[in-house]
């Protein structure tokens, strides 16, 4: 990696951060490892003001999204890579989440994810409930919204171990992507974009980017029209139910998990019969 490219990737508002932590502690020998568990505890601790403060000390010229996940802009080029073996055989990626803070500092709520291909339906998932821990003040009412919205946060809830869930992801997102060059594909809801953009970073900090490889992100319509050959209707959340446990329980539709499957299946029932692939229950619909 050249220089340049490893000074631009650490020009982030955890870099500044860290150097901040340094410079406080006026020692310099801090190793990586010790040192990413402090700023980890401390970032955790900042409210969204405070955060601002370092993402403002970025020069205007370098982007603030530097690390390893990227988003796509040429989707077209992105597409045709991915799907250059096979459009009906090649697995992607669809994700979708809720969170208690807004973008660009957001605190991840639920993550749902699901492995799909067309001949295969759906072939692997993961949805998870988040553990929110200490929300900043200011944005204590967004996240009474989120609350009332998606029905997440619950006195008494078992979470998963941060570190646990964290593996888990990385592990479904590249674990089947050992036998090829080319990044997961990950397809997004254009209106969920920014905000799952944001909790898949966040998997990436605390990961300390064992990611290893980029995620090449791409907005739902693309991928639809890049399919259908021309513009196509976008994928609405609701015609298919698939509620996680804990949504299931208090009968609640507004869950990430629930509209990963769906959008795939929707993808499924619209393509497939085109395709002249049977659609196949529990793969590419509901059991």
């Amino acid at each position: 990696m050249s220089s340049s490219s490893s000074s631009s990737k650490n020009l982030t508002p955890i870099y500044f951060f860290i150097k901040d932590i340094l410079n406080e502690t006026e020692s310099n020998q801090e190793d990586s490892k010790s040192l990413r568990e402090i700023a980890k505890e401390r970032w955790e601790t900042l409210n969204m003001d405070e955060m601002k403060v370092f993402e403002r000390l970025i020069p205007k010229n370098i982007p603030t999204i530097t690390t390893s996940i990227t988003l796509v802009n040429d989707d077209q080029r992105i597409l045709e890579q991915k799907f250059s073996v096979s459009l009906l055989r090649t697995s992607f990626f669809i994700a979708s989440s809720h969170t208690y803070t807004p973008s660009p500092m957001v605190t991840p709520a639920e993550i749902g994810i699901v492995k799909f291909s067309f001949i295969n339906g759906i072939t692997d998932s993961l949805t998870s409930l988040m553990e929110p821990g200490l929300i900043p003040i200011n944005v204590k009412s967004y996240a009474l919204q989120m609350e009332s919205e998606h029905r997440i946060l619950h006195f008494g809830l078992c979470y998963p171990r941060k570190d646990l869930l964290i593996k888990s992801v990385c592990t479904l997102l590249h674990a089947s992507n050992m036998n090829s060059n080319q990044p997961p594909l990950v397809v997004i809801h254009d209106e969920e974009y920014q905000q799952t953009f944001g909790v898949l970073k966040w998997f990436e900090f605390y990961s300390g980017t064992d990611f290893q490889q980029q995620l090449n992100l791409i907005k739902l319509s693309s991928l639809l029209n890049y399919i259908g050959k021309k513009q196509e209707p976008l994928l609405k959340y609701g015609q298919f139910k698939n509620l996680c446990s804990h949504h299931s329980k208090i009968n609640w539709p507004n869950c990430a998990g629930s509209k990963t499957f769906d959008y795939a299946y929707q993808i499924a029932h619209r393509y497939c019969p085109q395709f002249k692939i049977p659609l196949i229950s529990g793969l590419h619909m509901p059991k």
